[in-house]
Order: C-alpha cells, then structure tokens, then sequence
C-alpha cells in the first residue's frame, strides 16, 4: 500500500477481520531477527510453541488458585 500522509496503522488480528465481515482486516507479518543479533545470548526460556503458550495464558487468566 503507498503512503499516505496522516494516517497510522493498527495491527489488527484476525478475529476482527471476522467480527467486520473483512471491512477491517488483519495484515501478514512476519517477525525477524535483525542480522547478527542474538547469536551468542544465552537464551532466557525455554523454546515454545505459539499455540500451547497461549493456551497456558488463556488458562491461567480464567483459572482461580486453589
């Protein structure tokens, strides 16, 4: 898309896409390291998978503590 001057986006997932009938949708991005980041970081977590990780924080939002 060209610019256009005044204007900012909104990255919007795909369920609104679903809830405007595609009046609003979402956009394809990717995510990347820069070149040569984070090659001799140790890592902080352990690797994951999208669809667990958010299904654990789904989880923890609508359980209570015993």
């Amino acid at each position: 898309m060209p610019d256009v001057p005044g204007a900012f986006v909104v990255n919007l997932g795909d369920l609104m896409a679903r809830w405007t009938n595609d009046r609003w949708r979402s956009t394809l991005h990717r995510v990347v390291d820069p070149p040569g980041s984070g090659q001799a970081e140790r890592p902080r977590y352990e690797p994951v998978l999208a669809g667990p990780h958010l299904m654990g924080k789904f989880r923890r939002s609508v359980s209570r503590p015993a």
